[in-house]
């Protein structure tokens, strides 16, 4: 059983994989990243989320709105700490970015002109 205040008991933690998180224990994440609980948090990558019901199109419309909900809090508590937020939302150019692969290609490039 997994309590996300556990990951309080972390505090070197660098890179999280948080995937299958239900809505309170995302929303109880995203308080725990904005109070500071997690100060060596820099990465984190989230996925699969597990809400409650079944396969109705009422409740997967709510499923799609609480998982939008979801990712907009963690996106803007990780804004706020710095930590980079990978989720189906991040654009092959943030990842670029964060990983420097563009800045890779770029000093490649300016080698190969030499």
């Amino acid at each position: 059983l997994f309590t996300v205040s556990a990951l309080s008991l972390l505090p070197k933690l660098e890179t999280l994989r948080f995937s299958n998180g239900t809505y309170s224990q995302c929303m109880e994440l995203a308080r725990l990243i904005e109070k500071g609980e997690i100060p060596c948090l820099h990465e984190i990558r989230l996925s699969r989320f597990e809400f409650t019901g079944s396969a109705s199109i009422l409740e997967k419309e709510v499923h799609d709105l609480r998982e939008w909900e979801v990712i907009r809090e963690l996106r803007r508590v990780c804004k706020l700490r710095n930590i980079f937020c990978h989720d189906f939302l991040t654009s092959t150019k943030e990842i670029e970015e964060h990983y420097g692969r563009d800045e890779e290609t770029n000093s490649e490039t300016s080698e190969d002109d030499r």
